[in-house]
């Protein structure tokens, strides 16, 4: 049997060359410093031509290399008009090596949820990684390293080793192709995104924050003057992703139990230490409906406790102490995994839709 490390990077390199054998137009879009190891997840932009195709390959691969389920989240790929919104999520589990595989497959690189740069314009300069992949252009790359940092900067300044990690890359890069990225900066962010980098470069963090929200405003209003029907598109289609994803169809799982919680709290934090589950909470009230903190858990895909005064056929029944850890974990995957399509289980026969 394989490691976990082992099982994770095999599958990668697996998916990678089958990506290149059969042809398929792909881009890796970020975090391939550390190639096969991605940490988290994988994030592609494939042509939508190739889409099906990846799908079978992931599924083929699921089986080859011995995962015990893989699923096809289509919480964040509900849009009918705005194409960009969509994502395509596959999630590789095993429970037992307690092992995860993430790939998502992006449709273009929104800014306020508006198209940025489109699944064409990200494919078209594309570039061979001599470890055996493509991605997208690094300029483009770096870019979007810089639209990370003020999001960083302003949501999530706590996250500093990223923050340092996304701020070397960028001013490398700026650097070693100084009027190349230039370029590429006065091309899609004008003269605000200009201002950002030379702010980033004297470490002006507070001058750099203002410039990228700038460039954030202009490209809103542009894109929304330029393409009317379609930013009003884009509107209602937001409204309708916040409305699902926060009260109807939220990813994650509401998990009701009946009985003493501390082995399944100890579950829910080792799924989290290895990326099989996003975040957990526990209601802290009696009331039926969720508060805001629990919604967000939900959106995220993650797992709300809800502590149930009998056990019924959905209640988790924890009233005995011989619950073992490992049927635990594999009870809450299963519980996960419900909520999404199920492309492959090494369990269940002809699950492939």
């Amino acid at each position: 049997m394989s490691t976990t490390a082992t099982l994770t990077t095999d599958s990668v390199l697996a998916i990678f060359e089958r990506l290149n054998t059969e042809n398929i137009v792909y881009a890796v879009l970020r975090n391939a410093e550390n190639f096969p190891h991605f940490g988290h997840d994988v994030d592609l932009i494939v042509a939508d031509t190739d889409r099906n195709r990846c799908r079978e390959i992931f599924i083929e691969i699921a089986k080859m290399q011995g995962w015990q389920a893989l699923t096809e989240c289509h919480h964040w790929a509900k849009s009918k008009h705005c194409q960009w919104h969509n994502i395509e999520i596959f999630r590789f589990f095993h429970a037992q090596q307690l092992a995860y595989l993430q790939i998502d497959l992006f449709h273009g690189y929104l800014v306020n949820g508006l198209p940025f740069m489109t699944e064409t314009e990200l494919l078209s300069d594309r570039q061979s990684d001599p470890r055996g992949f493509t991605r997208i252009h690094p300029g483009r790359e770096n870019v979007f390293r810089m639209l990370q940092l003020h999001r960083l900067y302003t949501w999530d300044a706590e996250q500093t080793e990223k923050i340092m990690r996304y701020r070397t890359q960028v001013l490398s890069y700026a650097h070693d192709h100084e009027s190349a990225f230039q370029a590429i900066i006065s091309q899609h962010m004008g003269t605000a995104g200009l201002n950002a980098l030379k702010a980033l470069q004297h470490d002006h963090i507070q001058d750099y924050s203002q410039h990228i929200t700038q460039f954030k405003r202009q490209f809103f209003w542009q894109f929304s003057l330029k393409n009317p029907v379609a930013a009003l598109q884009n509107f209602a289609e937001r409204i309708d992703d916040y409305v699902q994803g926060y009260w109807l169809d939220p990813c994650g799982q509401v998990l009701p139990f009946h009985g003493d919680s501390q082995v399944l709290t100890e579950v829910l934090d080792t799924l989290v230490a290895h990326n099989l589950l996003s975040c957990w909470t526990q209601k802290r009230c009696e009331q039926s409906g969720l508060s805001w903190p629990e919604r967000k858990t939900l959106e995220r895909g993650g797992m709300v406790l809800k502590r149930a005064h009998s056990s019924t056929r959905n209640v988790l029944d924890l009233s005995s102490n011989n619950h073992e850890k490992q049927t635990l974990i594999e009870t809450v995957i299963s519980r996960l995994n419900a909520r999404h399509i199920m492309l492959y289980s090494a369990n269940i026969e002809g699950c492939v839709p």
